[in-house]
């Protein structure tokens, strides 16, 4: 192993001793209560891409906060998806709180939202294979879609996939690549 994976596995497995500790220490009720954002321990562990956190959470009776909202309404799902966390995606889906994968912010962004705007196509395929296809052609509040959001971002790779999955139809995509598009602004734009 290399030396950054074995700091990167002690750390995770400190960190779920450390959860372990504090349930047995009585401090059990704490893993469920928000900070003063409304987030929970499952929301940074899905941050950091903890997928044995988000295990442990559960594990020690903290399996409700694995799909709880914080005060802007992102759930641990929206945090995983937004960082490029598809493994914390499947361990939320596994672990019960697989309707979070299809809950909207309170902007009306789902998780593939998140994963569209920043390009992570590992996460948009893990969305549709766990049942959340539906959202990746879902708009928001301001009308955007996914495939919005991978165009104006220049995410090329993530609108083929959204056309390999049946989010974007075939004559949007062939517009949105051949055409002066979005892409082409966005990438206008970085020379400007």
């Amino acid at each position: 192993l290399s030396l950054s994976l074995s700091l990167s596995l002690s750390l995770s497995l400190s960190l779920q001793v450390c959860l372990r500790v504090l349930h047995e220490l009585g401090a059990g009720a704490s893993l469920s209560v928000p900070d003063q954002d409304g987030s929970m321990p499952a929301h940074f562990a899905a941050n950091k891409g903890d997928e044995g956190c988000l295990r442990a959470l559960h594990a020690l009776g903290a399996g409700a906060s694995l799909s709880a909202t914080d005060h802007d309404g992102y759930t641990p799902a929206h945090c995983a998806a937004n960082l490029g966390h598809d493994g914390c995606l499947r361990a939320l889906h596994d672990l019960g709180a697989g309707e979070s994968l299809s809950e909207a912010d309170l902007q009306g962004r789902v998780p593939s939202h998140f994963a569209a705007q920043d390009g992570h196509v590992g996460c948009l395929r893990m969305l549709h294979n766990l049942g959340a296809g539906a959202t990746l052609s879902l708009a928001d509040a301001d009308g955007a879609t996914p495939a919005h959001l991978v165009t104006l971002e220049g995410h090329t790779e993530c609108l083929r996939l959204l056309h390999e999955l049946g989010a974007v139809d075939s004559a949007q995509y062939q517009g949105l690549l051949s055409e002066p598009s979005l892409i082409d602004l966005k990438i206008k734009r970085t020379w400007l």
